[in-house]
């Protein structure tokens, strides 16, 4: 009911991680970013891409409310067969034009109709699973970053309060060797994110 009924939908998820972290549950956060928000002026409905600010208030909830074990975030990719790769109405958020299907994820029929690679295959991608996917054209690497050092700064915010359960940000381990240091003083787990730059 998370279309039909997304109050109810909240109050559920709420309920459900506050009772597993009453008995010492292990539990996840799984979030997508990139995702289409619907607008709704009264008279017409229609999609854009989502904001930063979205993003930032679900990490917020997701962190803060939710209180998990595990923080896991991934982008948007588009499947052949889904929605997000067929339909008229998501076309804006598409890397390539039309629809996608799984000619673009092979590289003879690319060659072959003269079409370019739309999947992307900067490092900070690793962090959400999303390198080598093709992604919404708004999920820029940059827009990444951003998101990434959000859920940083929220993770290392709650975890430094005095008995609070203490959330692991969940990324590919090649990228967190290399990008994404841990740290645990005490009993308190704590990341520092190399700057963009450096993630080439």
């Amino acid at each position: 009911n998370k279309t039909k009924d997304p109050i109810g939908y909240r109050e559920a998820y709420l309920h459900s991680f506050h009772l597993k972290n009453k008995y010492k549950i292990p539990v996840s956060a799984f979030m997508i970013h990139g995702m289409p928000r619907l607008v709704n002026d009264g008279i017409i409905r229609w999609y854009e891409p989502d904001r930063i600010e979205d993003s930032r208030q679900s990490i917020e909830f997701a962190v803060y409310e939710l209180d998990p074990t595990y923080l896991s975030m991934n982008v948007l990719r588009f499947l052949p067969g889904t929605p997000f790769a067929f339909a008229n109405s998501f076309e804006f958020m598409r890397p390539v034009d039309g629809l996608l299907h799984g000619g673009y994820f092979d590289r003879k029929w690319l060659e072959e109709n003269g079409k370019s690679d739309p999947r992307s295959l900067h490092p900070i991608l690793r962090a959400f699973e999303g390198s080598g996917s093709p992604i919404p054209v708004h999920m820029t690497p940059r827009r990444c970053y951003e998101i990434l050092t959000i859920a940083v700064k929220t993770i290392n915010s709650k975890n430094a309060k005095y008995g609070a359960n203490q959330t692991i940000l969940v990324v590919d381990p090649w990228f967190e060797h290399k990008y994404l240091k841990k740290k645990i003083t005490g009993n308190i787990v704590s990341y520092e994110l190399a700057p963009f730059e450096a993630i080439s």
